[in-house]
């Protein structure tokens, strides 16, 4: 059997982040180079982030956010009058609010003789949780995650990177013994402003650094201009403000530490074997990242209310003074993935669509 075309359906902006979006951007990409197509319908109706599919090479239709549940099914029937499976990557918090209507949307398209495939969320970031027996595949590619059912493809082995990462798997990294360069990353938007608390933490720090702080695509002009103020009042450090990248491959080879939240971004830096300092954004997303902070990649210093510009810099001024930790923090790392996620997740679905009647596939 083969599979022609994929539709995906996702979810990106100011309350949700890239995520997401840049997952399904890598699917694509590990689908294309097997010779499948695909398009986007994106829930987060952005001309920059159209442009960010559209400059992957990928036509995008852009919805409003949070489209009203009751159209999800005619939506995608709609759109997927050729296909056969849908996969969805949309678990966010306007959507588990509305879980219940989200799912027997799902199963509408079930029975229409869709096949329905989920990336989901864990814990109280799932979406199907529970619920799992309305799809045909449910994937959940994260550390310490072990199946539930059987059609359920679960673990760090399932997560899926993009090129430059999958070849960042299998280069070894070299710890330097000084670390003076450091990165600052809180994904395409910034929900706590800890970019800003982290430049006011820079003051704090004596020794100098050399700083690459990363302004996403959905930081507010307030936030970007508050950033701006504070790289001004700083003269002790070298500080560069690098303007919504496409990817963070380059700025994590470059840097001796990170500063991150305990998003998705973490994954990139465990495979590239960049030693970090980690904050979660609330306390769920805290619970979320337990899994992940057991395989300690990362030093995990807690949530933003309760981590103070003071805190950030002791914590990098000891990781940065302590090489054996940041050796073992790469090392652990690198150890959780061999970047061939994209492979055994496209394998799956190849193997289990045999006896499909159709050759087209719909991501979402």
């Amino acid at each position: 059997m083969s599979i022609d075309n994929c539709l995906f359906y996702t979810v990106a902006g100011p309350d949700v982040g890239l995520g997401h979006l840049k997952r399904c951007i890598a699917f694509a990409n590990a689908l294309r180079s097997k010779g499948i197509g695909s398009e986007f319908l994106l829930e987060g109706n952005s001309s920059d982030l159209k442009r960010l599919v559209s400059g992957e090479g990928y036509e995008c239709h852009g919805l409003p956010m949070n489209s009203p549940c009751q159209n999800l099914s005619e939506l995608l029937m709609a759109r997927s009058k050729n296909e056969q499976t849908i996969i969805f990557d949309f678990s966010c918090r306007a959507r588990i609010l509305n879980r219940i209507e989200t799912l027997q949307q799902i199963d509408v398209l079930q029975q229409s003789g869709r096949r329905c495939v989920a990336l989901d969320g864990i814990k109280e970031h799932s979406l199907f949780a529970g619920d799992e027996g309305i799809l045909d595949f449910l994937i959940t590619p994260y550390v310490g995650e072990a199946p539930r059912v059987t059609n359920q493809l679960a673990g760090a082995k399932y997560f899926i990177f993009s090129s430059e990462y999958v070849s960042a798997a299998r280069t070894k990294r070299k710890i330097s013994k000084d670390a003076r360069r450091l990165l600052v990353t809180f994904g395409g938007t910034d929900f706590c402003n800890l970019t800003e608390r982290c430049l006011k933490a820079l003051k704090l720090i004596p020794e100098k650094k050399s700083v690459q702080v990363i302004v996403g695509p959905g930081f507010s002009a307030k936030q970007t201009s508050t950033i701006q103020k504070l790289v001004e009042e700083t003269d002790r450090h070298k500080i560069e403000l690098i303007d919504s990248p496409a990817s963070l491959h380059t700025q994590m080879v470059w840097c001796d530490i990170a500063v991150s939240n305990t998003g998705l971004t973490k994954y990139e830096l465990a495979v590239t074997g960049t030693p970090s300092i980690q904050i979660s954004i609330d306390e769920s997303h805290s619970n979320t990242n337990s899994n992940f902070a057991n395989a300690e990649t990362a030093n995990h210093i807690g949530i933003s209310e309760n981590t103070s510009a003071d805190l950030i810099a002791r914590s990098i001024e000891t990781l940065c003074a302590d090489v054996a930790e940041r050796q073992r923090f790469s090392i652990n790392g690198k150890n959780l993935f061999d970047g061939l996620g994209a492979e055994r997740v496209i394998n799956a679905l190849f193997r289990n669509a045999t006896n499909a009647a159709t050759k087209d596939y719909v991501l979402c």
